[in-house]
């Protein structure tokens, strides 16, 4: 079993906030990106070698491939 802080937890969650916005180009906001990101960390198996090797770009872009954009809400802040 592989325990991560809460500290690393939020770097991953903002890394990975960075990388749904830069890769969505621009069809996901940042408070989208924050949102997805949360709820995506809290259902990454970080004891997965494979997973961890991936790196935060590559979860990005597979995350980024199953949103439906028609679905997104757009929400102005």
């Amino acid at each position: 079993m592989v325990t991560i802080s809460n500290k690393e937890l939020e770097s991953i969650e903002k890394s990975l906030s960075e990388a749904l916005v830069k890769f969505s180009d621009g069809k996901i906001d940042s408070f989208q990106a924050t949102q997805i990101s949360k709820s995506a960390v809290k259902n990454i198996d970080f004891s997965n070698s494979a997973l961890a090797h991936k790196g935060i770009n590559w979860f990005a872009k597979k995350l980024i491939d199953r949103v439906d954009f028609s679905q997104l809400e757009v929400v102005c802040v």
